[in-house]
């Protein structure tokens, strides 16, 4: 392989590795802020997180973790349903 072909192929990694690394953090700043309103609406509401883990069919951990953003995939949609 020659010289210009691997230079290219370095350069083409390197925007796929910044844009993996763009979407993360992207994705956590979504979760983050999906956790707060999570949390303020179910205060608001006045319900405990281990009454919305228990309609959702989550753990109280789950509905902790996605309150904190510390959740990093989607949440359960049986949570979002309840």
């Amino acid at each position: 392989m020659d010289e210009g072909a691997t230079t290219r192929q370095d350069h083409a990694r390197n925007r796929l590795l910044t844009a993996r690394d763009s979407i993360r953090r992207e994705r956590g700043e979504v979760m983050a802020r999906m956790g707060r309103e999570l949390r303020a609406w179910r205060e608001r509401s006045g319900i405990l997180q281990q009454d919305l883990a228990a309609e959702g069919c989550v753990s109280a951990t789950v509905v902790r973790r996605i309150e904190k953003g510390d959740y990093e995939s989607a949440p359960p949609s049986s949570l979002i349903t309840a």
